[in-house]
């Protein structure tokens, strides 16, 4: 399971970004139009258009972790509740170890 420390700065991306983009995309976006370093230790967060998919963002220890929420797992939510949904179990892991 990870986990995101509460004390994180969480950063919204204010204009839709294509669901599409991964690790290098949406770091390009942290970058270019927030104007911060993906590995600062921020969540960064991105809606698309219809705002019923969610991308976020973070930088663990050993690298950039990409979390993805869908329509039937993205509810209004504080950002407290956010970081409990980010951090659920079933959150699927990418192995890395390739």
């Amino acid at each position: 399971m990870m986990s995101l420390p509460t004390t994180a700065n969480i950063f919204l991306c204010s204009h839709p970004t294509e669901m599409r983009k991964s690790f290098c995309g949406l770091s390009g976006i942290v970058r270019s139009e927030l104007g911060r370093e993906p590995n600062d230790g921020s969540l960064f967060l991105f809606i698309n258009r219809r705002k019923d998919k969610l991308k976020a963002l973070f930088w663990e220890t050993d690298g950039v972790v990409l979390f993805y929420a869908g329509e039937s797992r993205l509810p209004r939510a504080t950002s407290q509740e956010l970081i409990e949904l980010l951090s659920q179990p079933d959150v699927d892991e990418i192995d890395t170890s390739r």
